[in-house]
Protein backbone atom coordinates (compact mmCIF):
# COMPACT_ATOMS: atom_id res chain seq x y z
CA UNK A 1 0.00 0.00 0.00
CA UNK A 2 1.35 3.43 -0.93
CA UNK A 3 0.33 7.11 -0.95
CA UNK A 4 1.20 10.27 -2.89
CA UNK A 5 -0.15 13.77 -3.57
CA UNK A 6 -3.07 12.45 -5.60
CA UNK A 7 -3.70 9.01 -4.20
CA UNK A 8 -4.75 8.57 -0.59
CA UNK A 9 -3.91 4.88 -0.87
CA UNK A 10 -3.21 2.40 -3.62
CA UNK A 11 -2.33 -1.26 -3.85
CA UNK A 12 -0.94 -3.07 -6.89
CA UNK A 13 -0.90 -6.80 -7.55
CA UNK A 14 1.27 -8.20 -10.32
CA UNK A 15 1.42 -11.55 -12.10
CA UNK A 16 4.01 -11.44 -14.89
CA UNK A 17 2.65 -8.61 -17.09
CA UNK A 18 -0.88 -8.62 -15.63
CA UNK A 19 -1.52 -5.88 -13.07
CA UNK A 20 -4.42 -4.91 -10.84
CA UNK A 21 -4.49 -1.50 -9.15
CA UNK A 22 -6.94 -0.63 -6.40
CA UNK A 23 -6.72 3.03 -5.46
CA UNK A 24 -8.47 5.72 -3.45
CA UNK A 25 -7.94 9.29 -4.68
CA UNK A 26 -7.90 12.05 -2.05
CA UNK A 27 -11.36 13.57 -1.70
CA UNK A 28 -9.93 17.10 -1.66
CA UNK A 29 -7.96 16.54 -4.88
CA UNK A 30 -11.10 15.23 -6.59
CA UNK A 31 -13.16 18.19 -5.29
CA UNK A 32 -10.55 20.73 -6.42
CA UNK A 33 -10.63 19.39 -10.00
CA UNK A 34 -14.43 19.29 -9.99
CA UNK A 35 -14.73 22.87 -8.67
CA UNK A 36 -12.22 24.11 -11.23
CA UNK A 37 -14.19 22.52 -14.08
CA UNK A 38 -17.43 23.89 -12.69
CA UNK A 39 -15.93 27.38 -12.52
CA UNK A 40 -14.78 27.11 -16.14
CA UNK A 41 -18.24 26.25 -17.47
CA UNK A 42 -19.87 28.94 -15.28
CA UNK A 43 -18.31 31.63 -17.50
CA UNK A 44 -20.02 30.32 -20.63
CA UNK A 45 -23.41 29.17 -19.30
CA UNK A 46 -26.40 31.41 -20.00
CA UNK A 47 -29.62 30.92 -18.03
CA UNK A 48 -32.74 33.13 -18.00
CA UNK A 49 -32.73 35.56 -15.07
CA UNK A 50 -28.98 35.42 -14.46
CA UNK A 51 -26.07 37.41 -15.82
CA UNK A 52 -23.23 35.45 -17.51
CA UNK A 53 -20.98 33.96 -14.83
CA UNK A 54 -23.53 34.55 -12.06
CA UNK A 55 -25.55 31.33 -12.29
CA UNK A 56 -25.67 29.72 -8.80
CA UNK A 57 -23.55 26.60 -8.41
CA UNK A 58 -26.54 24.71 -7.09
CA UNK A 59 -28.41 25.19 -10.37
CA UNK A 60 -25.32 24.28 -12.39
CA UNK A 61 -24.84 21.11 -10.37
CA UNK A 62 -28.48 20.22 -10.83
CA UNK A 63 -28.33 20.59 -14.61
CA UNK A 64 -24.74 19.62 -15.48
CA UNK A 65 -23.49 17.75 -12.41
CA UNK A 66 -23.89 14.19 -13.75
CA UNK A 67 -22.01 14.78 -17.02
CA UNK A 68 -19.37 16.90 -15.27
CA UNK A 69 -18.85 14.18 -12.66
CA UNK A 70 -18.21 11.60 -15.41
CA UNK A 71 -15.73 13.92 -17.14
CA UNK A 72 -13.85 14.72 -13.93
CA UNK A 73 -13.83 11.07 -12.84
CA UNK A 74 -12.15 10.05 -16.10
CA UNK A 75 -9.58 12.83 -15.85
CA UNK A 76 -8.76 12.14 -12.20
CA UNK A 77 -8.44 8.38 -12.73
CA UNK A 78 -6.02 9.09 -15.60
CA UNK A 79 -3.89 11.39 -13.42
CA UNK A 80 -3.99 8.88 -10.57
CA UNK A 81 -2.87 6.02 -12.80
CA UNK A 82 -0.16 8.11 -14.47
CA UNK A 83 1.35 8.84 -11.07
CA UNK A 84 1.15 5.20 -9.96
CA UNK A 85 2.65 3.92 -13.22
CA UNK A 86 5.53 6.38 -12.95
CA UNK A 87 6.27 5.30 -9.37
CA UNK A 88 6.05 1.61 -10.26
CA UNK A 89 8.07 2.08 -13.48
CA UNK A 90 5.35 0.52 -15.65
CA UNK A 91 4.16 1.26 -19.19
CA UNK A 92 0.67 0.13 -20.14
CA UNK A 93 0.48 -2.09 -23.20
CA UNK A 94 -3.32 -2.16 -23.24
CA UNK A 95 -6.22 0.05 -22.26
CA UNK A 96 -7.16 -0.62 -18.62
CA UNK A 97 -10.38 -2.34 -17.62
CA UNK A 98 -11.86 0.11 -15.11
CA UNK A 99 -14.31 -0.46 -12.29
CA UNK A 100 -15.30 2.79 -10.53
CA UNK A 101 -16.30 1.88 -6.97
CA UNK A 102 -17.27 5.34 -5.68
CA UNK A 103 -17.27 8.75 -7.37
CA UNK A 104 -18.87 11.65 -5.52
CA UNK A 105 -17.74 15.18 -4.70
CA UNK A 106 -16.65 15.28 -1.06
CA UNK A 107 -15.65 11.60 -0.94
CA UNK A 108 -12.56 9.65 -1.93
CA UNK A 109 -12.71 8.40 -5.52
CA UNK A 110 -12.21 4.63 -5.40
CA UNK A 111 -11.51 2.52 -8.46
CA UNK A 112 -9.99 -0.73 -9.67
CA UNK A 113 -7.95 -1.00 -12.89
CA UNK A 114 -6.73 -4.14 -14.64
CA UNK A 115 -4.19 -3.95 -17.49
CA UNK A 116 -1.11 -5.46 -19.10
CA UNK A 117 2.25 -3.73 -19.19
CA UNK A 118 5.11 -3.83 -21.65
CA UNK A 119 7.94 -6.17 -20.64
CA UNK A 120 11.39 -4.99 -19.62
CA UNK A 121 13.84 -5.71 -22.43
CA UNK A 122 17.40 -6.00 -21.19
CA UNK A 123 20.24 -4.43 -23.24
CA UNK A 124 21.39 -6.62 -26.14
CA UNK A 125 25.03 -7.62 -26.57
CA UNK A 126 25.05 -7.51 -30.36
CA UNK A 127 28.51 -9.07 -30.56
CA UNK A 128 26.91 -12.33 -29.44
CA UNK A 129 24.48 -12.34 -32.36
CA UNK A 130 25.80 -14.14 -35.43
CA UNK A 131 24.08 -13.24 -38.69
CA UNK A 132 24.42 -14.90 -42.07
CA UNK A 133 23.76 -12.21 -44.66
CA UNK A 134 22.15 -13.68 -47.77
CA UNK A 135 23.92 -12.66 -50.98
CA UNK A 136 22.83 -13.52 -54.53
CA UNK A 137 25.08 -12.81 -57.50
CA UNK A 138 23.00 -13.84 -60.50
CA UNK A 139 24.86 -16.35 -62.65
CA UNK A 140 24.65 -16.57 -66.44
CA UNK A 141 22.56 -19.73 -66.06
CA UNK A 142 20.10 -18.01 -63.70
CA UNK A 143 19.86 -14.97 -65.97
CA UNK A 144 19.12 -17.18 -68.98
CA UNK A 145 16.36 -18.93 -66.99
CA UNK A 146 14.87 -15.55 -66.03
CA UNK A 147 15.01 -14.35 -69.64
CA UNK A 148 13.28 -17.52 -70.85
CA UNK A 149 10.62 -17.08 -68.16
CA UNK A 150 10.04 -13.53 -69.44
CA UNK A 151 9.64 -14.94 -72.96
CA UNK A 152 7.18 -17.54 -71.69
CA UNK A 153 5.10 -14.81 -70.05
CA UNK A 154 4.93 -12.72 -73.23
CA UNK A 155 3.93 -15.03 -76.11
CA UNK A 156 2.47 -13.99 -79.42
CA UNK A 157 -0.70 -15.80 -80.50
CA UNK A 158 -1.57 -17.83 -83.58
CA UNK A 159 -5.15 -18.77 -84.41
CA UNK A 160 -5.99 -22.48 -84.30
CA UNK A 161 -8.92 -24.52 -85.62
CA UNK A 162 -8.41 -27.30 -83.07
CA UNK A 163 -10.47 -27.74 -79.86
CA UNK A 164 -9.44 -25.57 -76.93
CA UNK A 165 -6.85 -26.90 -74.48
CA UNK A 166 -4.82 -25.66 -71.52
CA UNK A 167 -2.48 -22.74 -72.37
CA UNK A 168 -4.68 -21.70 -75.32
CA UNK A 169 -6.10 -18.20 -75.41
CA UNK A 170 -9.82 -18.31 -76.12
CA UNK A 171 -12.30 -15.59 -77.05
CA UNK A 172 -15.78 -16.23 -75.68
CA UNK A 173 -19.20 -14.81 -74.90
CA UNK A 174 -20.58 -15.92 -71.55
CA UNK A 175 -23.54 -15.29 -69.27
CA UNK A 176 -23.91 -16.63 -65.74
CA UNK A 177 -27.19 -17.40 -64.02
CA UNK A 178 -28.21 -18.52 -60.52
CA UNK A 179 -31.56 -20.30 -60.30
CA UNK A 180 -32.20 -19.21 -63.88
CA UNK A 181 -31.63 -15.50 -63.14
CA UNK A 182 -28.67 -13.60 -64.63
CA UNK A 183 -26.51 -11.91 -61.98
CA UNK A 184 -24.53 -8.65 -62.12
CA UNK A 185 -20.96 -9.01 -63.37
CA UNK A 186 -21.60 -12.51 -64.69
CA UNK A 187 -21.84 -11.74 -68.42
CA UNK A 188 -19.47 -10.51 -71.13
CA UNK A 189 -19.00 -10.59 -74.90
CA UNK A 190 -15.67 -11.05 -76.68
CA UNK A 191 -13.82 -11.85 -73.45
CA UNK A 192 -10.30 -13.27 -73.82
CA UNK A 193 -8.78 -15.66 -71.29
CA UNK A 194 -5.77 -17.98 -71.21
CA UNK A 195 -6.95 -21.40 -70.05
CA UNK A 196 -5.09 -22.59 -66.98
CA UNK A 197 -4.01 -19.09 -65.96
CA UNK A 198 -6.61 -18.96 -63.19
CA UNK A 199 -8.37 -15.78 -64.29
CA UNK A 200 -11.75 -17.56 -64.26
CA UNK A 201 -13.10 -20.15 -61.83
CA UNK A 202 -11.26 -23.45 -62.34
CA UNK A 203 -14.50 -25.31 -63.12
CA UNK A 204 -15.37 -22.77 -65.82
CA UNK A 205 -11.95 -22.99 -67.48
CA UNK A 206 -12.05 -26.79 -67.31
CA UNK A 207 -15.48 -26.75 -68.95
CA UNK A 208 -14.14 -24.73 -71.90
CA UNK A 209 -11.35 -27.27 -72.56
CA UNK A 210 -12.20 -29.44 -75.62
CA UNK A 211 -14.84 -26.98 -76.89
CA UNK A 212 -14.71 -26.23 -80.63
CA UNK A 213 -15.00 -22.85 -82.34
CA UNK A 214 -18.69 -21.98 -82.76
CA UNK A 215 -19.78 -24.39 -80.01
CA UNK A 216 -22.20 -23.28 -77.28
CA UNK A 217 -22.18 -25.01 -73.90
CA UNK A 218 -23.67 -24.75 -70.39
CA UNK A 219 -21.05 -25.14 -67.65
CA UNK A 220 -22.02 -25.65 -64.00
CA UNK A 221 -19.80 -24.10 -61.30
CA UNK A 222 -19.88 -23.51 -57.55
CA UNK A 223 -18.41 -20.28 -56.23
CA UNK A 224 -15.92 -20.74 -53.35
CA UNK A 225 -17.17 -19.97 -49.83
CA UNK A 226 -14.52 -17.24 -49.54
CA UNK A 227 -15.28 -15.68 -52.94
CA UNK A 228 -14.56 -11.93 -52.99
CA UNK A 229 -18.14 -11.10 -54.05
CA UNK A 230 -20.05 -12.06 -50.90
CA UNK A 231 -23.43 -12.31 -52.68
CA UNK A 232 -22.03 -15.14 -54.86
CA UNK A 233 -19.99 -17.01 -52.23
CA UNK A 234 -20.91 -20.69 -52.01
CA UNK A 235 -23.64 -20.47 -54.66
CA UNK A 236 -24.12 -22.74 -57.66
CA UNK A 237 -24.32 -21.11 -61.08
CA UNK A 238 -24.60 -22.08 -64.74
CA UNK A 239 -22.54 -20.24 -67.35
CA UNK A 240 -23.65 -20.36 -70.98
CA UNK A 241 -20.46 -20.09 -73.05
CA UNK A 242 -20.02 -19.58 -76.80
CA UNK A 243 -16.49 -20.13 -78.14
CA UNK A 244 -15.44 -17.77 -80.97
CA UNK A 245 -11.68 -18.20 -81.28
CA UNK A 246 -8.83 -20.46 -80.14
CA UNK A 247 -5.20 -19.31 -80.27
CA UNK A 248 -1.96 -21.18 -79.60
CA UNK A 249 0.94 -19.48 -77.81
CA UNK A 250 4.02 -18.85 -79.93
CA UNK A 251 7.20 -18.28 -77.94
CA UNK A 252 10.12 -16.22 -79.16
CA UNK A 253 13.69 -17.47 -79.07
CA UNK A 254 16.44 -15.90 -77.01
CA UNK A 255 18.10 -14.40 -80.08
CA UNK A 256 18.89 -11.04 -81.67
CA UNK A 257 15.26 -10.53 -82.67
CA UNK A 258 14.21 -10.82 -79.02
CA UNK A 259 17.13 -8.63 -77.91
CA UNK A 260 15.99 -5.93 -80.32
CA UNK A 261 12.40 -6.10 -79.03
CA UNK A 262 13.76 -5.47 -75.54
CA UNK A 263 15.63 -2.38 -76.74
CA UNK A 264 19.04 -4.04 -76.63
CA UNK A 265 21.76 -3.71 -79.26
CA UNK A 266 23.43 -6.95 -78.09
CA UNK A 267 24.44 -9.35 -80.85
CA UNK A 268 25.19 -12.37 -78.66
CA UNK A 269 23.34 -14.08 -75.83
CA UNK A 270 26.32 -13.50 -73.53
CA UNK A 271 26.29 -9.74 -74.16
CA UNK A 272 22.52 -9.57 -73.71
CA UNK A 273 22.68 -11.39 -70.37
CA UNK A 274 25.31 -8.92 -69.15
CA UNK A 275 22.82 -6.11 -69.87
CA UNK A 276 19.94 -8.13 -68.46
CA UNK A 277 21.77 -8.58 -65.17
CA UNK A 278 21.72 -4.82 -64.59
CA UNK A 279 17.92 -4.93 -64.67
CA UNK A 280 17.48 -8.16 -62.70
CA UNK A 281 20.14 -7.95 -59.98
CA UNK A 282 18.17 -5.38 -57.88
CA UNK A 283 15.28 -7.87 -57.71
CA UNK A 284 17.65 -10.59 -56.50
CA UNK A 285 19.21 -8.20 -53.96
CA UNK A 286 15.78 -7.32 -52.62
CA UNK A 287 14.88 -10.99 -52.19
CA UNK A 288 18.20 -11.71 -50.46
CA UNK A 289 17.62 -8.74 -48.16
CA UNK A 290 14.24 -10.19 -47.20
CA UNK A 291 15.89 -13.48 -46.22
CA UNK A 292 18.52 -11.64 -44.16
CA UNK A 293 15.84 -9.57 -42.47
CA UNK A 294 13.94 -12.71 -41.43
CA UNK A 295 17.14 -14.28 -40.10
CA UNK A 296 17.84 -11.18 -38.04
CA UNK A 297 14.26 -11.14 -36.76
CA UNK A 298 14.65 -14.76 -35.61
CA UNK A 299 18.05 -14.04 -34.04
CA UNK A 300 16.72 -11.09 -32.03
CA UNK A 301 13.62 -12.92 -30.80
CA UNK A 302 15.73 -15.94 -29.80
CA UNK A 303 18.24 -13.75 -27.94
CA UNK A 304 15.75 -11.66 -25.97
CA UNK A 305 14.06 -13.53 -23.14
CA UNK A 306 10.89 -11.82 -21.96
CA UNK A 307 7.13 -12.43 -21.71
CA UNK A 308 4.77 -10.65 -24.09
CA UNK A 309 1.34 -9.08 -23.44
CA UNK A 310 -1.37 -11.63 -24.18
CA UNK A 311 -3.72 -8.94 -25.50
CA UNK A 312 -1.19 -7.98 -28.18
CA UNK A 313 -0.73 -11.65 -29.09
CA UNK A 314 -4.48 -12.03 -29.59
CA UNK A 315 -4.50 -8.89 -31.72
CA UNK A 316 -1.68 -10.31 -33.85
CA UNK A 317 -3.60 -13.55 -34.29
CA UNK A 318 -6.50 -11.52 -35.63
CA UNK A 319 -10.21 -11.84 -35.08
CA UNK A 320 -11.06 -15.45 -34.31
CA UNK A 321 -14.52 -17.01 -34.29
CA UNK A 322 -15.69 -17.68 -30.74
CA UNK A 323 -15.83 -21.41 -31.35
CA UNK A 324 -12.39 -21.55 -32.93
CA UNK A 325 -9.10 -21.81 -31.10
CA UNK A 326 -5.86 -20.79 -32.83
CA UNK A 327 -3.35 -23.58 -33.32
CA UNK A 328 -0.30 -23.85 -31.08
CA UNK A 329 1.99 -23.02 -34.02
CA UNK A 330 -0.06 -19.92 -34.92
CA UNK A 331 0.05 -18.74 -31.29
CA UNK A 332 3.81 -19.32 -31.09
CA UNK A 333 4.32 -17.38 -34.32
CA UNK A 334 2.17 -14.49 -33.02
CA UNK A 335 4.09 -14.40 -29.72
CA UNK A 336 7.39 -14.23 -31.60
CA UNK A 337 6.09 -11.46 -33.87
CA UNK A 338 4.86 -9.37 -30.92
CA UNK A 339 8.18 -9.81 -29.13
CA UNK A 340 10.05 -8.78 -32.29
CA UNK A 341 7.99 -5.60 -32.72
CA UNK A 342 8.58 -4.68 -29.07
CA UNK A 343 12.32 -5.20 -29.59
CA UNK A 344 12.25 -2.94 -32.67
CA UNK A 345 10.46 -0.20 -30.71
CA UNK A 346 12.95 -0.51 -27.85
CA UNK A 347 15.94 -0.38 -30.21
CA UNK A 348 14.46 2.60 -32.07
CA UNK A 349 14.44 4.48 -28.75
CA UNK A 350 17.94 3.27 -27.89
CA UNK A 351 19.35 4.29 -31.28
CA UNK A 352 17.18 7.43 -31.41
CA UNK A 353 16.04 6.31 -34.86
CA UNK A 354 14.01 8.95 -36.70
CA UNK A 355 11.81 8.55 -39.78
CA UNK A 356 11.75 11.58 -42.08
CA UNK A 357 9.40 12.45 -44.94
CA UNK A 358 12.33 11.85 -47.29
CA UNK A 359 12.66 8.30 -45.88
CA UNK A 360 8.95 7.69 -46.43
CA UNK A 361 8.99 9.04 -49.99
CA UNK A 362 12.04 6.94 -50.84
CA UNK A 363 10.32 3.80 -49.53
CA UNK A 364 7.05 4.50 -51.37
CA UNK A 365 9.04 5.10 -54.55
CA UNK A 366 10.24 1.47 -54.39
CA UNK A 367 6.70 0.03 -54.31
CA UNK A 368 5.07 2.03 -57.11
CA UNK A 369 3.47 -0.52 -59.50
CA UNK A 370 4.58 -0.38 -63.15
CA UNK A 371 2.53 2.03 -65.24
CA UNK A 372 1.26 4.01 -62.22
CA UNK A 373 2.04 7.72 -61.94
CA UNK A 374 4.54 8.13 -59.07
CA UNK A 375 3.22 11.49 -57.88
CA UNK A 376 -0.37 10.24 -57.79
CA UNK A 377 0.67 7.05 -55.97
CA UNK A 378 2.75 9.05 -53.47
CA UNK A 379 -0.13 11.46 -52.84
CA UNK A 380 -2.54 8.59 -52.19
CA UNK A 381 -0.25 7.05 -49.57
CA UNK A 382 0.48 10.39 -47.91
CA UNK A 383 -3.25 11.12 -47.49
CA UNK A 384 -4.16 7.70 -46.05
CA UNK A 385 -3.26 7.81 -42.34
CA UNK A 386 -3.48 4.04 -41.83
CA UNK A 387 -1.27 3.27 -44.82
CA UNK A 388 1.14 6.02 -43.82
CA UNK A 389 1.52 4.54 -40.32
CA UNK A 390 2.30 1.14 -41.83
CA UNK A 391 4.90 2.73 -44.09
CA UNK A 392 6.47 4.58 -41.15
CA UNK A 393 6.72 1.34 -39.17
CA UNK A 394 8.29 -0.48 -42.13
CA UNK A 395 10.84 2.31 -42.62
CA UNK A 396 11.60 2.43 -38.89
CA UNK A 397 12.10 -1.34 -38.84
CA UNK A 398 14.46 -1.23 -41.83
CA UNK A 399 16.55 1.59 -40.34
CA UNK A 400 16.82 -0.19 -36.99
CA UNK A 401 17.82 -3.47 -38.67
CA UNK A 402 20.44 -1.70 -40.79
CA UNK A 403 21.94 -0.32 -37.58
CA UNK A 404 21.80 -3.72 -35.87
CA UNK A 405 23.61 -5.38 -38.79
CA UNK A 406 26.51 -2.98 -38.27
CA UNK A 407 26.83 -4.19 -34.66
CA UNK A 408 26.40 -7.97 -35.15
CA UNK A 409 28.88 -10.61 -36.25
CA UNK A 410 28.01 -10.76 -39.95
CA UNK A 411 29.23 -13.31 -42.49
CA UNK A 412 28.15 -13.57 -46.12
CA UNK A 413 26.04 -16.51 -47.19
CA UNK A 414 26.23 -16.85 -50.97
CA UNK A 415 22.95 -18.32 -52.19
CA UNK A 416 21.39 -19.25 -55.50
CA UNK A 417 18.27 -17.43 -56.61
CA UNK A 418 16.28 -20.66 -56.26
CA UNK A 419 17.41 -21.21 -52.66
CA UNK A 420 16.43 -17.63 -51.78
CA UNK A 421 12.99 -18.17 -53.32
CA UNK A 422 12.63 -21.39 -51.32
CA UNK A 423 13.53 -19.57 -48.09
CA UNK A 424 10.96 -16.86 -48.80
CA UNK A 425 8.24 -19.41 -49.60
CA UNK A 426 9.03 -21.25 -46.38
CA UNK A 427 8.71 -17.98 -44.47
CA UNK A 428 5.29 -17.36 -46.01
Amino acid sequence: MATDAINKTYDIKTETLQHTIEAAVNAQFFKDIYDKKLQEITKDIKMPGFRPGKVPKGLLNQRYGASLLREVTGEVVQQSMDQILEKENLKMATQPKLDIKTAAVGSDLEYKAEFESFPTIEPIDFKKIKLKKAVVDLSEKELEALAKEAIKNAPSWQESKKPAKDSNKVTIDYSGAIDGELFDGGSAKGASVVLGAGKFLAALEEGIVDMKVGEKKDISVTFPQDYHAAHLAGKEAVFTVTLHKVENPVYAKLDTEWFKKQGSAATTKKDYLVEYKVAQQPMADQMASRVTKKRLEDALTDYVKCPVPETLVQSELGAQAKDQKPSASATKKAQARVKYLLIIQQLAETFNTQVTNADIEKFIDTIVPPGIDKKMFMSWYMQDKNQLEKIKMAVLENKVLDHVQELCQVTEDKMSLESVKTAINKES
